[in-house]
């Protein structure tokens, strides 16, 4: 019992740097942009998840690179939109590929 006691703290300081390394951060310049096309866009439900507090690397629908925590994935479907697409988008340098797809009532 004492042993598996003693076992249990030290896997889990094993396990925390590897956790650490797996956590993206999220470039400051492209949150500010996903910021910009939210509220171009409304504000919708769908992008709820874009929120200050989680790592924008970590909301639905964003892609980032592994190594440069950049974005290079935006995927918006199924949301009851209207509009044009943000100008904003343009100021994802590191963008390959912008998925707007099932919008209803989009331009």
């Amino acid at each position: 019992m004492r042993k598996s006691l003693f076992t249990i703290p030290v896997l889990i300081l094993l396990t925390l740097p590897i956790l650490s390394l797996s956590k993206q951060v999220c470039n400051k310049d492209d949150e500010k942009v996903l910021f910009k096309i939210k509220k171009s866009l409304g504000n919708p439900y769908h992008l709820a998840s874009w929120d200050k507090t989680l790592d924008c690397c970590q909301w639905y629908n964003v892609d980032c690179d592994l190594n440069t925590s950049r974005i290079i994935a935006l995927t918006i479907f199924r949301a009851n939109l209207s509009g044009q697409i943000p100008n904003a988008v343009g100021d994802l340098p590191f963008l390959e590929k912008l998925v707007l797809r099932k919008l209803t009532k989009f331009d």
